[in-house]
């Protein structure tokens, strides 16, 4: 019942990226991770009330609550996979889901480099690039 990350649609190539081209793709992406942080958040609370109810169900006397929340936690689920899943056909990569944080891969200055943004970031800045061979710890 987590949300899960799906790659591109086959047959789909996404754009690699320069920080101009991430930039002016900002206005969609920012209403997408914005839609995508939302329901996030509103699907870990559903997955909280879901949990907390199961310890009122037994398998004698299962609890209606406990299935309609789980029936609501699944639903966000769903929703928060179509947001990734639109997110990654602009080949655009979810880096976290609760601050919103995005990857754009591509180039800059003629290497292959990661571009990254998140709420509140007016565009994608130089010094939010990595190489794209940097390393997780390189990255943070």
């Amino acid at each position: 019942m987590t949300p899960d990350i799906e790659p591109p649609r086959e047959g789909l190539t996404p754009p690699l990226y320069t920080a101009e081209l991430a930039n002016r793709t900002l206005p969609l992406v920012r209403r997408i991770v914005a839609d995508l942080v939302m329901r996030y958040r509103d699907w870990q609370d559903a997955v909280s009330r879901f949990e907390y109810a199961t310890t009122k169900s037994t398998a004698v006397k299962p609890d209606p609550e406990a299935d309609a929340l789980q029936t609501a936690a699944e639903q966000l689920a769903a929703e928060v996979d179509a947001h990734v899943a639109e997110l990654a056909e602009l080949g655009v990569h979810v880096r976290s889901f609760d601050a919103g944080l995005v990857e754009f891969p591509g180039w800059l200055d003629g290497q292959p480099a990661h571009f990254y943004w998140m709420p509140g970031q007016a565009s994608v800045a130089n010094s939010a690039v990595q190489p794209l061979d940097a390393t997780i710890a390189e990255q943070r």
